[in-house]
């Protein structure tokens, strides 16, 4: 699991440090997780799952015997064109998105709403149009 920790916090481009500092543990326990001498108990298992934006099952097991997610309509057709500063770019925008959506429930109310509006224009639209 150390290991699997320690390759997750580098593509999060991430110092043992800074992941410490999300986790509310000290950098030196964050060493002993990932040298396999520190026995972290779930809950820190979890919040580093958390902070790294992995799942937990990422860091537990070598090939989670799951199907990846299937993303919404044409996520994936967007970003196959995408060169490496444009995926590394967009990648950093949906994280901190994420983490924004999840910190904060003043912008995720915001986001409702907007929704709602939304859903509300199209059914006017709808009763608008006149029957056959």
């Amino acid at each position: 699991m150390g290991k699997r920790i320690k390759i997750a916090r580098i593509r999060a481009d991430m110092t043992q440090e800074m992941l410490a500092d999300a986790v509310g543990i000290v950098p030196v326990y964050v060493s002993r997780i990932e040298s396999g001498l520190g026995n972290p108990s779930l809950e820190i298992i979890v919040n580093i799952a958390n902070a790294l934006y992995v799942s937990v099952d990422e860091l537990l097991y070598d090939e989670p015997d799951r199907k990846e997610p299937q993303l919404p309509g044409g996520y994936i057709e967007l970003l196959k064109d995408c060169d490496e500063y444009e995926t590394r770019i967009l990648s950093y925008v949906l994280k901190m998105s994420k983490k924004t959506l999840r910190d904060s429930s003043d912008f995720r109310k915001m986001i409702e709403e907007m929704e709602a509006k939304k859903i509300k224009g199209k059914q006017r639209k709808i009763q608008k149009k006149p029957l056959p």
